[in-house]
């Protein structure tokens, strides 16, 4: 209709064919990004273009030709903000399903798999805080947490009974944590913390607060019955040793932690127990030293390795 006043009826027929082909080329290709299509609109273009110069040079065609262009133009900006739209969404979707895969489906907490995407970066920044010169230095407070005799709540009122348990668990480190630090279903009736900016006395204040918290609130259980419930807690930090910043990896000071957990449980369970420097500094073969420690936190501690607190609670 456009070019029906300026071309002849030929030009105009040659015109509708090649955009004809133009088009059933770009539909059975389903060109998959914004510049294929923008490529045929091109095609477009340049077709008129030929057949203007065809017929005797591009007096009187300007109008064509510039209309043409604004068409091109507003095709290229509609198409590049679909395209964006589209790149958009499915990054979003991308994102919330690599967020669905690091979480707990059950407390919705972050899961194990997560703890090695966060302690990478986290633990290199700390690290980087205890460089000379730096102003402040960083500790991450790292603490195991386990429900005491969480299967006989399974065994007595049922699974769902032991999810309720799990779920309000959550709530508790939830609300007990500050928004900058992690929290981490762990695995079974198990949970991980990790406090971020936390100085070297906050673990233990940390890990006796939870403590308390678990010991006094009263497990609500789908049937409506009440328990009450206790736990144990490991706890140690990292750096290990702010004399010795990179003595202990994160992962080696959360084996320490679990350790710490298991002394908590073979000494009576409901209890925190955190494993700290000592006065002797570690020498030699550290790997084959914290295997040690981690066998024996008592005879460690005796040989001054480390300093265990909270034993006692």
């Amino acid at each position: 209709w456009i070019a029906w006043p300026c071309l002849g009826v030929a030009q105009v027929g040659l015109l509708v064919i090649t955009h004809a082909g133009i088009n059933a080329a770009a539909l059975s290709s389903l060109a998959p990004s914004v510049w294929g299509y923008l490529a045929y609109m091109g095609l477009d273009v340049l077709s008129l273009f030929i057949l203007a110069v065809l017929k005797g040079g591009m007096a009187g065609y300007e109008h064509l030709m510039a209309l043409l262009l604004g068409v091109y133009l507003v095709t290229l900006t509609v198409l590049s903000i679909q395209n964006h739209r589209s790149q958009v969404a499915q990054v979003l979707s991308s994102l919330k399903l690599k967020d669905l895969s690091l979480r707990d489906m059950l407390t919705g907490l972050r899961n194990r798999r997560y703890l090695t995407e966060f302690m990478g970066p986290e633990a290199e920044s700390v690290l980087r805080s205890w460089t000379p010169g730096s102003p402040i230095q960083q500790s991450l407070a790292i603490v195991m947490l386990d429900l005491d005799h969480f299967k006989r709540v399974n065994d007595a009122h049922g699974h769902q009974a032991g999810d309720a348990v799990l779920k309000q668990v959550a709530v508790i480190l939830e609300e007990t944590l500050r928004k900058q630090d992690l929290v981490i279903r762990w695995g079974g009736e198990e949970f991980l913390l990790v406090a971020r900016g936390a100085d070297r006395s906050y673990a233990l204040m940390l890990a006796e607060r939870i403590r308390e918290k678990v010991v006094a609130h009263a497990f609500l259980l789908p049937d409506g019955t009440q328990l009450r419930k206790t736990c144990s807690l490991g706890y140690s930090l990292f750096p290990f040793s702010p004399e010795a910043p990179r003595l202990l990896t994160w992962e080696q000071v959360l084996g320490l932690a679990d350790a710490c957990l298991y002394r908590a449980k073979t000494a009576g369970r409901d209890r925190a127990v955190g494993a700290f420097p000592g006065g002797k500094a570690w020498e030699g073969d550290v790997p084959a030293q914290l295997d040690g420690v981690e066998r024996d936190l008592g005879a460690a501690a005796q040989a001054g390795l480390i300093r265990l607190m909270g034993e006692l609670s």
